[in-house]
């Protein structure tokens, strides 16, 4: 039986999280910047920002087939 090749390989997962983790970062800075809201409060409309953005890709993903 022949294994099928992986789409994503460790390395590509590792540099992807990073990517996310800076995103996530930056975000809670930019929207808590001019307010005076808790980083937790920041953290939680980061998150769903990017939860939104991830839905929309996945959905795309799922039609398109990729």
């Amino acid at each position: 039986m022949k294994i099928k090749q992986a789409y994503l390989k460790g390395k590509s997962i590792f540099i992807i999280s990073l990517f996310v983790i800076g995103i996530t970062i930056l975000t809670v800075y930019l929207t808590g910047k001019n307010y005076n809201r808790t980083v937790t409060s920041n953290l939680y409309i980061s998150l769903s920002i990017i939860g939104t953005i991830l839905f929309f890709f996945m959905t795309y993903g799922l039609y398109k087939g990729i």
